[in-house]
């Protein structure tokens, strides 16, 4: 938790029409502590129940892939540059992919932000229905 308070980093969370929902936390780090993310975050999911791990490459960032218990979901790893990615979707998910192909176009993996403001939209009755949630209210 200390990293995500104290470097860069970028989340981002989506749903496509028809598939599972799938997100996705990249943190700027150092190559020492990217690989030692990678290796916590391997037996974690391990740990929790998770096939084991394949490798994994993405253009030019390497790392490991893990099923859920189930098969639906898929755990992913990438480290690229002075980024680590972590990742979490359906089998067919490619935000971690992408957010690395994003680093190697122009070394980060957030959209360009002409203005530097945040901005976002949530569709709460969407969010319920993709994830399952049996009870919302507002």
């Amino acid at each position: 938790m200390e990293d995500l308070f104290s470097e860069e980093s970028f989340f981002e969370a989506r749903v496509a029409e028809g598939s599972k929902p799938e997100w996705a936390l990249a943190v700027k780090l150092k190559a020492e502590r990217a690989t030692q993310w990678g290796a916590n975050l391997k037996a974690f999911v391990a740990k929790i129940g998770a096939g084991d791990a394949e490798e994994l490459e993405a253009g030019k960032a390497s790392g490991w892939k893990a099923y859920a218990a189930d098969d639906a979901q898929r755990f992913q790893f990438l480290a690229n540059k002075n980024w680590a990615i972590f990742g979490l979707g359906g089998t067919d998910g490619t935000l971690p992919a992408e957010m690395s192909a994003k680093i190697d176009a122009g070394d980060n993996p957030t959209p360009a932000d002409e203005d530097g403001q945040l901005d976002f939209t949530v569709d709460f009755p969407r969010l319920v229905e993709a994830f399952g949630w049996t009870r919302w209210e507002g």
